[in-house]
């Protein structure tokens, strides 16, 4: 496959301090890829450098085999990218803000009336469009947003967290407008919902303190990390010495823990019902063996919650 992005030993520095070091990986046209990390781990900056809004210290980045630093304007014309701070106009209503940005990208003015018409219907946002940005909800607000980034067709979408301040209807909408662009668009995307990334994206970069601790798609870190199932051990509360004992039996590579939980990997052999016999029946508020999901493997690999909002 023909890599649309690709970065090669990407590093970005702020003062003393490197939020990215040595980032090395490509994505491939028509593909889905997840970016995610606990906070401050480098996710948008990466994708900003990848927007070219700003530029790294060391390594070079391609889109479409153009070099971002060099051929920058080139780039833009071809990505669309959404970022966690609004950009709208609040002396403008919301259609015109999405027409201002149609002359920006160069549209023809009825291709972009067209356009605004076409995702205004999609996203049932029409009679809104007539407001002022303070005249209607944060959601709503996101939703135009994620239009002004998709209103020139790019081949590139880059999102950083698209549907946060967006209802459940709302995301929804979103993210099934997204997966009918599969194979189509080329998307980069920063989420903290496990579940949908696990569901949607076909390869994953997780990111922790400017680095890559690992990337793939899941079924490839199950196998990197030898994780192919999960007992979930949920306790009345857990007491200091629980984990010494766990500890203490064969059979167990890894233990993370969570609030009341512990949730063990165990050898693909063992029999998981030796470890309710560590503890009294009346604690134990549940017990059971799953398959891996990616927020094991992120628990793995990241001791922090990256559901922090």
């Amino acid at each position: 496959m023909v890599a649309t992005i690709a970065l090669r030993n990407i590093g970005k520095q702020y003062s003393a301090e490197w939020v990215l070091s040595n980032i090395t990986m490509g994505v491939e046209k028509g593909s889905f890829q997840a970016i995610i990390g606990p906070p401050g781990s480098g996710k948008s900056t990466l994708l900003n450098i990848i927007s070219t809004l700003i530029q790294p210290e060391t390594g070079t980045a391609y889109v479409h085999g153009l070099h971002l630093q060099v051929r920058y304007n080139q780039v833009r014309s071809l990505i669309g990218y959404l970022g966690q701070t609004e950009v709208l106009d609040y002396r403008m209503t919301l259609i015109e803000n999405l027409q201002y940005a149609g002359l920006i990208y160069g549209l023809d003015d009825n291709f972009a009336k067209s356009r605004i018409s076409e995702l205004g219907v999609r996203f049932q946002i029409i009679e809104q469009l007539k407001k002022y940005p303070d005249k209607v909800s944060h959601g709503t607000r996101r939703i135009v947003e994620f239009i002004r980034t998709i209103l020139h067709n790019p081949s590139v979408i880059l999102l950083d967290n698209p549907t946060q301040h967006m209802d459940s209807f709302n995301s929804e909408k979103v993210w099934s407008y997204l997966n009918e662009l599969r194979h189509d668009k080329t998307l980069i995307f920063i989420s903290k919902n496990l579940e949908r990334i696990q569901s949607i994206a076909d390869r994953i970069l997780i990111l922790n303190e400017g680095q890559i601790a690992t990337e793939g798609t899941l079924e490839q870190m199950k196998q990197t990390f030898h994780l192919a199932n999960v007992t979930e051990l949920q306790l009345d509360k857990i007491e200091d010495n629980d984990i010494n004992e766990l500890k203490g039996l064969s059979g167990i590579h890894n233990i993370d823990y969570n609030d009341d939980t512990f949730y063990l990997h165990l050898k693909s052999d063992e029999n998981p019902s030796k470890v309710l016999s560590l503890f009294d029946a009346s604690r134990v508020k549940k017990f059971i063996r799953r398959d891996i999901k990616l927020e094991d493997i992120y628990a793995h690999l990241i001791e922090e919650s990256i559901i922090d909002d």
